[in-house]
């Protein structure tokens, strides 16, 4: 039987399998590093309470969502925060990243009066 090309498997990889091989190790090396410092899981209720955890402390950016607590869309979780009743509010800034200007939230955990 005559194979076509495309069913035929190559014992080397392409260049775009190659890369996307040592862009997922490298992922998942950084990943397991990050996992080591603190507990990254993606789970929402996990995010959450990591979001609550860092505004007991100090006021928290969008930016470092993403960077420090491996929140890829923190404006989610503070609204989901916002509804079960925190006190949270959001305030915006423009931020100069180096790679251009960026609306940025700062989030900002208040604290009920007595």
């Amino acid at each position: 039987m005559n194979k076509t090309l495309a069913d035929k498997k190559s014992p080397c990889p392409s260049k775009a399998q190659a890369s996307y091989q040592q862009t997922t190790v490298e992922r998942t090396e950084g990943k397991t590093e990050m996992n080591n410092k603190q507990n990254n899981s993606t789970n929402v209720e996990s995010q959450r309470k990591r979001i609550l955890n860092w505004l007991a402390t100090k006021s928290l950016t969008t930016i470092q969502a993403r960077t420090e607590l491996d929140i890829m869309h923190p404006a989610s979780r503070v609204q989901e925060l916002k509804a079960q009743g925190h006190n949270i509010f959001t305030h915006w800034e423009t931020v100069d990243t180096g790679k251009g200007k960026h609306r940025v939230a700062s989030y900002v955990l208040l604290k009920e009066c007595a």
